[in-house]
């Protein structure tokens, strides 16, 4: 077994792996529940929030620094598309309100974890190269 994660690219393939996994399972909890999380950073407000099969983050300057946390169930697909519509309305407002160096990120949770997944398969399945014995004369 020691053999099998001898070198560095099948320790970061098994690590990489279970980054996806935990993604794919977020993934699938964001079908069901609404869950928002809140931090400060330095002088900077934090903002995770993942519903509908989405994670969004934003970061902001804000007046006052306030940690946060929320989870809500998801009823129906109709649910799940009002709150995204408002969450990215929200992400609007905030975003005409607060012009100091307000910043957004909007992705699918499957275009992180599929490429992960593929990488992590990639780093545990191919077999490292063989290094070529020295001739000697």
């Amino acid at each position: 077994m020691r053999a099998f994660f001898k070198g560095w690219r099948r320790k970061v393939g098994c690590v990489t792996l279970m980054v996806s996994l935990a993604l794919v399972g977020a993934w699938i909890r964001s079908s069901r529940v609404f869950d928002h999380i809140s931090f400060a950073i330095g002088n900077r407000q934090h903002e995770i929030r993942s519903i509908g099969n989405h994670v969004w983050w934003c970061s902001w300057e804000p007046v006052r620094l306030k940690p946060d946390w929320s989870s809500s169930s998801l009823l129906s697909k109709e649910r799940v598309t009002d709150l995204s519509a408002r969450v990215d309305g929200e992400y609007r407002m905030m975003r005409g309100l607060v012009r100091l160096r307000f910043a957004s990120w909007n992705a699918d949770y499957w275009s992180v974890a599929v490429p992960m997944t593929l990488l992590s398969a990639y780093l545990i399945l191919w077999k490292p190269r063989k290094k070529p014995n020295a001739q000697s004369d």
